[in-house]
């Protein structure tokens, strides 16, 4: 059985708004409480990074820069879409990029067109 409200636009808004604010507050008690039977302590050789066999003063940093991760996940992730954009979609044609770019933008356009008569439509 469901309940089906008639609410005012701002009143269903903000009703969704708390409702998501509620299940974010959920999650994240579920969290703090899960988290505290954990140990937080950590120690020993296993909580060292690996750098290869030298001596872990070398490293400035133990983070990793964000160009690193970037094409880890590009390499890593997707090889398959980095390929067929590269080596097939990729000309280095400055026109084709603009062709491209129009048609999305279209298509976008096209689709707010859509959106707007739809919910127009509705209205009346």
């Amino acid at each position: 059985m469901a309940v089906v409200l008639k609410l005012e636009p701002y009143a269903e808004a903000l009703l969704v708004t708390g409702a998501m604010f509620g299940v974010v507050a959920v999650c994240t008690l579920l969290y703090a409480l899960l988290r505290r039977g954990t140990s937080a302590r950590r120690g020993g050789e296993g909580s060292e990074p690996y750098i290869g066999g030298e001596a872990p003063n070398i490293l400035r940093r133990v983070d990793a820069s964000a160009q690193n991760l970037y094409w880890g996940f590009v390499e890593g992730v997707s090889r398959t879409i980095y390929r067929v954009l590269r080596f097939v979609v990729h000309s280095g044609r400055l026109n084709e990029w603009a062709g491209y770019m129009a048609a999305y933008y279209g298509l976008l356009a096209l689709l707010a067109i859509i959106s707007l008569a739809i919910y127009i439509a509705r209205l009346g």
